[in-house]
């Protein structure tokens, strides 16, 4: 293992006692300071900068790969618990949930990228229609990954909203079916809670 020699440590405060540099660190940080990157040579503040807007317009494109068919597959799953399409749905997300995320952008940057030559494998581009070709494979991966877990919340959200409470009257009559049910509509629970579970 390579120490660093006693240049670097009295440059970096590293032969202060650890007290010293605890305070150093905290005195710098309210200052705005919060280091230098070794890697880099640049100060970390220019570094979380520059990186922050293409992880923000990451985190956007990811959620709007995710977001559509999440609602649609937990309205689907949700009308008929435990019906065939339920699992279906529940079992293609537990699939889905299996799949390293790490393992999968691998691949996808290997097929799509290297040996297609449809995708770059690295960068971020220059325009909105060039961060949308380059983040295409890295956001597809994760939404693939984050799927199956926004379905699964969101379905359980949508069959607790449908259990009967003690609030409701039990002889309520159904308003389409004109059967007695204690239970709300389901498409009328799916569609007024669907995208405020979603959020949650």
């Amino acid at each position: 293992m390579l120490k660093p020699s006693r240049r670097s440590r009295s440059q970096y405060g590293l032969d202060l006692p650890l007290w010293r540099q605890f305070l150093t660190y905290l005195a710098n940080l309210t200052s705005g300071d919060i280091g230098l990157s070794l890697r880099f040579q640049r100060p970390v503040s220019q570094l979380i900068e520059q990186f922050m807007w293409p992880t923000l317009f990451l985190t956007g494109y990811v959620l709007c790969f995710a977001i559509p068919p999440t609602v649609v597959l937990a309205i689907v799953g949700a009308r008929r618990p435990g019906g065939m399409a339920d699992q279906i749905i529940r079992l293609v997300g537990i699939a889905g949930l299996t799949i390293p995320v790490f393992w999968l952008g691998i691949m996808m940057s290997r097929v799509f990228g290297v040996s297609l030559g449809w995708f770059p494998v690295s960068g971020y581009g220059t325009g909105f229609t060039g961060h949308l070709h380059h983040l295409f494979l890295p956001a597809l991966s994760t939404a693939i990954w984050l799927v199956p877990v926004l379905t699964q919340s969101l379905r359980a959200a949508l069959i607790e909203r449908q259990r009967p409470t003690s609030s409701q009257p039990r002889g309520r009559r159904a308003p389409q079916s004109g059967r007695y049910s204690g239970r709300p509509c389901c498409r009328t629970l799916c569609c007024r809670r669907s995208t405020c579970s979603a959020s949650w």
